[in-house]
């Protein structure tokens, strides 16, 4: 996504698309294009996250690097009085947010071993089965048992190398030692389980080691009564640490695991020491300040030390991207915000989909009746048609709304507020499309709902995608399958909104009598979406530029009443994919450092590795075609779609075709979402979503484009009546 903040370039943008609009006719529409390529390259290349290389800060010679892993450990849990140690240690390095994401969804202590030592995330349910930490799970864990968990690890999703740490440092000729909980074993061992040293907490020294970690357990399964002395034990634990660390050590904490029992959390991470200053932490993993993961701890290590990193690690550095602004009282409230936002909307969302899928039920339902109905030469009162409209644009309001709701704090209320601001910013949204629609048409409508949606996508990507965090529908930095840019339902909506909005701009501007404007103002449209959609410093969408591509030619070639034949579509298909090639070359050039996924990605398919992702992509989206509320939406899409598409009645068209009559910009605007939607379901992973979220925003928008012809083509004996007739007619028509 963009963090591109450049006000200048953005009104240099609108002084563009206003010299454009004021061409004639006539004009040569490849200038306007040519610029606007310019001025959107231009601010890919000035934007800050482009232009600015990181690394970890290294260890001083003969500094060593020390990992205090506490389990379950919060920034709640965190405070001046009861855990003074901690307190200082914050308030003097950078820190962050910690997922502890492994494979499954709630991460238990040898789950988070594993993954700590092995850069990527492992798969440690097997020993987690017995809910131990510590002495516990070393007691219960024999090495036969280890040996299994490994070898499975490298055979699973993520081919996850648990001591891949302790291989890169003993390759280096570093040493490793484990003190306190022999557990820790799990995380500093090397693949055949080796580590130099173990000894206990108290009353020796760490030797050679240039790796120390501590493991802490006392958090792991405590109630919420005995939580705040367990705390306390854990700062003395930390504070006895700090007596062994010398002039030149770093030292790394980390909330290395949820609790037990609890739900998944985000947790502590905090980088002190040598020279990392006050500030906030970052990775290339996740690239949105303020957030790290467990899997970037052993690059963090491996950069501090001087050892290369091994190609079987995913994870990135640390690195400190900004300044501590303010003291650390004020960041650590915003800290435990972010992680409240998280745990509430992770919650929330359950319920979220199951009345996301509701209302697409109860409005095809409603929706397929009626036209079947009309199929059949019974028209649908003006008022139902009225309501029929107003439901379809709020309901395709609803995506988009949800992620507007983030502007405002809703999680601190527990949720309460979530389903009131969302109703009402889709009434009031599909109130003003209604108000627009009775001036100029439903078209009208349809385009301001499109329009609406797109604006508000693109400017939260430009602002660096603020709203998308912890929203509903957007990304979870629990779940951590994105921190930043445009995910699946994002992109879903955001294509599909912006080639509708281009479509009815293209129809507005052939109304006004400047049809070859609108289709210069379309390709701008779709431009802008597709490099804020697909380029690294902003979206940083492969797949949705991929798709997004080929759909925007499509709807280019059909404005400008182009034949569309196999040869031409495969071209398009073909020229459409070069962007996506474009941003995918760009950051796999960029240093490892300042690379999105999509560098890396393209390093896996250049050099090996790239089977295992699109293998795990290809298995999540076979779960998301079986889930249930998918299929119910699919499966009542379906039932209106044919309503929609079909012909009801002898002599009659289908619905949809009888509403896009005498608007073919809006229909190939559908034509050109529907192509995106399939490309989108394709060449994504979890691409399911990107199929039910396209169809949760084009249906809903499809039968407000048909409400008017519910009522159109009366038989003449009901549209005569007396006067007073004609007045209630009026009274409780459509506008």
């Amino acid at each position: 996504m963009c963090v591109g903040e450049d006000v200048e370039a953005e009104r240099t943008c609108e002084q563009l698309r206003d010299r454009e609009g004021a061409d004639p006719v006539g004009g040569p529409p490849g200038r306007g294009l040519c610029a606007t390529g310019l001025l959107l390259g231009a601010l890919i290349l000035a934007s800050p996250s482009a232009l600015r290389q990181h690394t970890a800060t290294p260890a001083t010679p003969g500094g060593r690097v020390v990992i205090i892993a506490v389990a379950d450990l919060r920034w709640e849990d965190v405070s001046a009085g009861s855990t003074p140690t901690l307190w200082r240690m914050a308030d003097q390095g950078s820190i962050g947010l910690l997922s502890v994401r492994a494979v499954g969804r709630h991460t238990g202590c040898a789950a988070g071993w594993l993954t700590l030592g092995a850069g990527n995330r492992a798969d440690g349910s097997e020993l987690d089965s017995g809910h131990e930490c510590g002495p516990g799970l070393v007691a219960a864990t024999d090495s036969g048992q280890l040996d299994k968990v490994r070898r499975s690890n490298r055979a699973a999703s993520f081919a996850a190398h648990p001591g891949a740490l302790g291989d890169a440092l003993h390759a280096a000729g570093l040493r490793t030692a484990v003190v306190g909980n022999a557990d820790g074993i799990l995380g500093a061992a090397d693949s055949r389980g080796q580590v130099d040293a173990q000894m206990d907490l108290a009353g020796e020294s760490w030797g050679p080691a240039s790796l120390v970690i501590v493991g802490v357990s006392e958090l792991y399964k405590v109630d919420r009564s005995t939580r705040p002395s367990a705390v306390a034990r854990v700062d003395r634990v930390v504070d006895v640490v700090t007596r062994f660390l010398r002039v030149g050590d770093v030292v790394l904490v980390v909330g290395f695991s949820d609790q037990a029992h609890g739900p998944p959390q985000l947790h502590v991470a905090v980088a002190s020491g040598a020279s990392w200053s006050p500030g906030v932490l970052r990775s290339a993993s996740t690239g949105r300040t303020g957030f790290v993961q467990l899997i970037d701890v052993a690059p963090t290590v491996l950069e501090i030390l001087g050892v290369r990193q091994p190609a079987v690690m995913v994870g990135q550095p640390w690195f400190r991207a900004a300044p501590r602004q303010g003291p650390l009282l004020g960041e650590l409230r915003h800290f435990v915000d972010l992680s409240r936002a998280a745990d509430v909307s992770k919650v929330t969302r359950r319920f979220f989909l199951d009345v996301f899928a509701a209302a697409q039920v109860v409005l095809y339902a409603g929706a397929a009746l009626l036209l079947w109905r009309w199929g059949r030469g019974r028209f649908a009162a003006p008022a139902l048609a009225a309501l029929m409209e107003f439901v379809a644009l709020g309901v395709a309001l609803l995506p988009a709304a949800s992620f507007a709701a983030q502007a405002v704090p809703w999680w601190r209320a527990g949720g309460v507020l979530f389903y009131p601001l969302v109703i009402a910013i889709c009434a009031t949204g599909a109130l003003a499309a209604r108000r627009v629609g009775c001036r100029f048409g439903s078209w009208a409508a349809v385009t301001a709902v499109a329009a609406a949606s797109a604006g508000l996508l693109c400017a939260d990507v430009l602002l660096g995608s603020p709203l998308q965090l912890s929203s509903l529908l957007g990304d979870s930095p629990i779940l951590a399958g994105r921190f930043r840019g445009v995910g699946n339902i994002d992109f879903a909506v955001l294509s599909t909104t912006t080639l509708l909005a281009a479509g009815g701009v293209a129809l507005a501007l052939r109304r006004a009598g400047r049809p070859k404007v609108g289709i210069v103002a379309a390709a701008v449209i779709v431009l802008l979406a597709l490099v804020l959609d697909g380029a690294p410093p902003f979206g940083a969408d492969l797949g949705g530029a991929m798709a997004l591509g080929p759909a925007a030619l499509l709807l280019m070639l059909l404005l400008s009443r182009g034949r569309v034949s196999w040869p031409r579509a495969i071209a398009s298909a073909a020229a459409g994919v070069v962007p996506a090639m474009i941003f995918a070359a760009y950051d796999y050039a960029l240093p490892t450092s300042r690379q999105s996924h999509i560098g890396r990605f393209v390093g896996q398919v250049l050099h090996g590795g790239a089977w295992t992702v699109v293998h795990r992509r290809v298995i999540a989206n076979i779960h998301q075609l079986t889930h249930p509320t998918y299929l119910v939406i699919l499966l009542m899409a379906a039932i209106a779609l044919g309503a929609l598409l079909l012909p009801l009645g002898p002599g009659r068209r289908a619905p949809l075709a009888t509403a896009l009559a005498g608007h073919p910009e809006l229909k190939f605007a559908f034509y050109a979402a529907a192509v995106c939607g399939l490309l989108g379901d394709a060449l994504n992973d979890s691409g399911a979503a990107i199929a039910i979220a396209t169809i949760a925003v084009a249906v809903p928008l499809a039968l407000a484009m048909c409400s008017n012809a519910l009522t159109r083509q009366r038989p003449q004996r009901e549209q005569r009546g007396d006067r007073s007739g004609s007045r209630r007619r009026r009274r409780s028509g459509k506008c």
